[in-house]
């Protein structure tokens, strides 16, 4: 499925497809809800701009015949919305054992991130930290646009706990930066 360039006035609910579905330089008017969602390749918004919210809850279809729920439970999924723009991410972290997802989110601009129905607490920033996919190349964005919205909402605290753990995971990953390094010298002294 790929709908490039395309503007929609509303929300988009998206649920389940064998292959990819791509959304790059999209414009939605309203929400992109992605609970109770699949797609064997990944769900890609690259540089689009949701007017809304960008909805990570996992619920049920209720007007879907189909047992959408049992489908999505224990199976891995990618979405990316690098370079993307939003008003806001909404998450669930009660049901975060049955939705495994990585969220790639390097370049992505958002005001606040909320969570269903309750006060953000740490614990839920550090499942949304969760979700960020573990790349070669350490990713510093995605820590401090998520310290900076939490900045924005009057979390302090929090966003001091996010902008740590992005130096703990910058320097969980120098060992594979320096290992990355190594070998491209040892490759080009080679040739």
């Amino acid at each position: 499925l790929f709908l490039g360039h395309k503007h929609c006035k509303n929300s988009i609910k998206i649920f389940c497809c064998h292959g990819r579905a791509r959304f790059p330089l999209a414009k939605i008017g309203g929400n992109v809800h992605i609970g109770a969602c699949f797609f064997k390749e990944g769900l890609h918004f690259n540089s689009s701009t949701i007017s809304g919210e960008l909805k990570i809850l996992k619920e049920k279809n209720k007007d879907s015949k189909y047992k959408i729920e049992k489908f999505t439970e224990n199976i891995k999924m990618h979405v990316d919305f690098e370079m993307s723009k939003m008003r806001s991410i909404l998450i669930d972290t009660d049901n975060a054992e049955k939705f495994d997802i990585k969220i790639e989110l390097n370049g992505c601009e958002y005001e606040k991130i909320k969570k269903d129905k309750s006060v953000l607490n740490y614990n839920d920033c550090k499942y949304f930290i969760s979700l960020f996919p573990d790349n070669e190349v350490f990713q510093p964005q995605p820590y401090e646009q998520l310290s900076v919205a939490l900045m924005n909402m009057g979390q302090d605290i929090n966003s001091t706990r996010v902008s740590i753990e992005k130096e703990i995971q910058y320097t969980k990953s120098l060992p594979r930066l320096i290992e990355s390094r190594k070998e491209i010298k040892e490759n080009s002294v080679l040739e």
